[in-house]
């Protein structure tokens, strides 16, 4: 088990405890005697200085505004309403109301509501947030969610929150553009989006929520540009305006699972005759694995120059995983990590994903390809019926064999995401998203392909 420790007045503390992994720095985000919504608005009250704001419309006069924390109950209750329906959002998107109220609670979610005088009933929720199809931690692209309260859908207010109202407030927080999803099954979301407000379908993407009485339902990943996009802009990094706080990792266990991948390590031989052992990080493993990733994005070496800002970001965003070491004769040279899928609005999604990394010269010659069949065969594993994750358009060979352009991977490219991470001396640029299905892959192809990685194998050359 890898856990996050505080560490005290920037100085590093590594503690030796069989339960414990210092971090290298902590910040908290929460600790103060202000409500949620209370601090929220103390935050960003500055960079939305009309708020709270009157909006003029044919049914009255609504009022705008960072919501209350009882507000904030109402809203969960509009999304429970649509959940009920299957009309947008899935069972467990939000799965609780704590869940929803941590969600919004993170500095980088900006919520919003309105309601009218006097009663304050809430009508209408949006809220921005960092898009989880961009790479880096505070992304020029925002994504968020509305929802409406019935009284209100047919007063021509939906429009006037879509063609104006989110898009004032988003660019008020320094984002310039929206990237997100919408279920496929979303007719009139869709129409209103492409049709009458110019946005454009990026592609279609599987299993990403769970509708209540239809199950798993497919969505459409979209893009909305607030201004056109120039060659100067496309090469200077900035980031929004929004709050993006170190995470607190101090509670957080790496590896710590229920369930786990039996029979490690796996052992395979490269195409140079070194012995690659692929196992589950050590508590020593973790902080050189987090540098090689520091290298990589410094290097501009597939990763963005702030995907992984700090270790505790890097923590953070495998919490949820499984995290791997790859060694030769006990040096570690790579890593790869299996964890939900962030594509996937799911708090319990069915696809996995993962980063992945490994020294230069145990690439190409068929070794990367090899690997990226163990992670597909780790996803299998844990329960996962897909992967889906993305790649830098940049990154050509990592393309041609994870998005199987040119290898019998089987993957397949699903979108290209425009501008989804700054890298190290390239600028803003492109990802696919790759995506492989997992449900109908027997163990026995795996066999075939690389049967040193499965459970009852032990070597193979590769």
């Amino acid at each position: 088990m890898i856990r996050g420790i505080i560490r005290l007045q920037s100085v590093k503390q590594l503690v030796a405890s069989p339960q414990c992994f210092t971090s290298r720095h902590y910040s908290s985000s929460q600790q103060n005697s202000k409500t949620a919504m209370e601090r929220k608005k103390t935050l960003y009250y500055p960079l939305l200085p009309n708020l709270p704001e009157k909006l003029h419309t044919s049914n009255g006069v609504y009022i705008i505004d960072i919501p209350t924390d009882s507000q904030l109950v109402e809203a969960y209750d509009l999304f429970q309403t649509t959940i009920d329906r299957d009309d947008g959002y899935g069972v467990d998107d939000y799965p609780n109301l704590e869940f929803f109220i941590n969600y919004m609670s993170h500095d980088s979610v900006v919520p919003f509501v309105l309601y009218q005088q006097p009663e304050k009933k809430v009508v209408v929720f949006f809220n921005t947030c960092p898009s989880r199809f961009c790479r880096g931690v505070n992304p020029v692209y925002c994504g968020g969610n509305t929802v409406f309260h019935d009284s209100v859908k047919r007063h021509g207010l939906y429009h006037k929150i879509i063609s104006e109202i989110f898009w004032k407030y988003a660019g008020l927080l320094g984002y310039e553009g929206f990237l997100g999803e919408t279920f496929v099954n979303n007719k009139k979301v869709l129409h209103t989006i492409l049709d009458r407000h110019n946005w454009k379908l990026l592609g279609e993407l599987p299993k990403i929520s769970k509708l209540k009485h239809s199950g798993w339902v497919n969505s459409f990943a979209v893009v909305k540009l607030f201004k056109d996009i120039d060659e100067k802009m496309n090469a200077e990094y900035r980031v929004s305006k929004v709050i993006v706080p170190d995470p607190d990792i101090s509670q957080i266990t790496l590896n710590n699972h229920t369930k786990k991948i039996d029979n490690l390590p796996r052992q395979c031989i490269t195409h140079n005759g070194a012995q690659l052992m692929v196992d589950y990080a050590t508590e020593e493993d973790i902080e050189p694995i987090y540098d090689m990733f520091v290298k990589a994005q410094n290097e501009g070496d597939g990763y963005a120059i702030d995907e992984y800002p700090t270790f505790n970001h890097f923590v953070y965003k495998l919490r949820k995983g499984h995290l791997f070491s790859m060694k030769v004769k006990g040096h570690l040279v790579g890593s790869m990590a299996v964890i939900p899928c962030r594509f996937v609005r799911s708090a319990f999604p069915n696809i996995g994903a993962g980063p992945m990394l490994v020294d230069k010269q145990y690439r190409g010659k068929g070794n990367f390809s090899k690997l990226l069949l163990l992670h597909a065969l780790f996803c299998k594993e844990l329960g996962y019926e897909g992967s889906m994750g993305d790649t830098f358009a940049t990154s050509k060979s990592v393309l041609n064999v994870a998005g199987g352009l040119k290898s019998d991977t089987g993957s397949e490219i699903l979108a290209r995401i425009p501008r989804t991470g700054y890298i190290a001396n390239k600028g803003w640029t492109d990802s696919y998203i790759m995506y492989r299905d997992l449900s109908d892959l027997p163990l026995e192809f795996m066999n075939k392909h690389i049967p040193s990685l499965l459970p009852n194998g032990k070597t193979s050359k590769l």
